[in-house]
């Protein structure tokens, strides 16, 4: 069979990370392994154990910690400014659905992002699972386990729970000085990581 010959149902093409089939069901995989450094930004933390590779724009003082690993093989990933990605989170995206964190985003450890909007000052709790085209509003919370299936918009400013996650309540002022600190304390830690 050729490198390229399709080998997944037709109706995959809908969901898959490829370009859609041709009538010979055959199809050009785009992927891009490149390391990443032109579009990190100098003040931006990559500890050495994390992996970044393809289209991925990381910004200013942003921290991407231990066994992260950012693909942006077949789409663009972008960090903004003063987020952090924690020990072992997953971001990765398919054509047309980029992955995209916004200014002061926390994600914590072993949540996976993938094909997702995620707008500024929003906290992505431990081991998260937020799928494809799923658009989170500005200060928001999604608490430790939860699972945001595709196609999900969450208004801002809301307290999201539960598998499929569900909109439990409004932020408080409390949920947003724990979103506050969260991304300070990374700024701090990937200075200090810097300094030793």
């Amino acid at each position: 069979m050729p490198l390229n010959a399709c080998q997944f149902p037709a109706d995959f093409c809908r969901t898959s990370f490829c370009d859609p089939c041709e009538p010979t069901r055959s199809r050009q995989l785009n992927f891009d392994y490149t390391p990443t450094s032109e579009s990190i930004h100098p003040s931006a933390l990559v500890v050495p154990s994390a992996t970044v590779v393809g289209r991925v724009t990381l910004g200013e003082e942003s921290s991407i910690w231990y066994q992260a690993v950012l693909r942006g093989d077949c789409e663009s990933i972008s960090v903004g400014a003063r987020s952090n990605i924690q020990d072992g989170v997953i971001l990765h995206a398919d054509p047309g659905l980029p992955c995209q964190l916004g200014d002061q985003v926390t994600v914590g450890h072993g949540a996976i992002v993938h094909g997702a909007k995620v707008e500024d000052n929003c906290l992505i709790g431990i081991r998260a699972v937020i799928l494809n085209d799923v658009h989170i509003g500005e200060g928001c919370l999604i608490a430790a386990g939860s699972v945001i299936p595709e196609g999900t918009t969450i208004p801002p400013y809301q307290v999201v729970m539960g598998i499929p996650g569900k909109v439990v309540r409004e932020t408080r002022e409390s949920d947003q000085r724990r979103i506050g600190h969260a991304w300070q304390h990374y700024v701090k830690a990937s200075s200090a990581y810097r300094d030793n």
